[in-house]
């Protein structure tokens, strides 16, 4: 099992703080009844802020090519 979450800042800190976390779990055998778990929980928040930053970086530059776009398109 594999699984990111945002954890919930405590009341009255700003938004931007909740910190992103990475959740694994993985049986130690084909029987996890028996064998049980190994599991890790990774603070992953750098990671997450320039995968978001990327993600915005490229939505903008959409956008300002689909505005150049029209920009010529209205000038024929």
């Amino acid at each position: 099992m594999r699984t990111e979450f945002r954890c919930v800042a405590p009341e009255g800190q700003e938004q931007h703080k909740e910190p992103w976390r990475l959740f694994l779990m993985k049986p130690l055998n084909d029987e996890p009844e028996v064998g049980g778990f190994i599991v890790a929980i990774v603070d992953i928040s750098e990671m997450k802020a320039a995968e978001l930053s990327q993600q915005k970086a490229a939505q903008e530059a959409k956008d300002r090519k689909e505005q150049q776009e029209r920009f010529v398109d209205n000038k024929r």
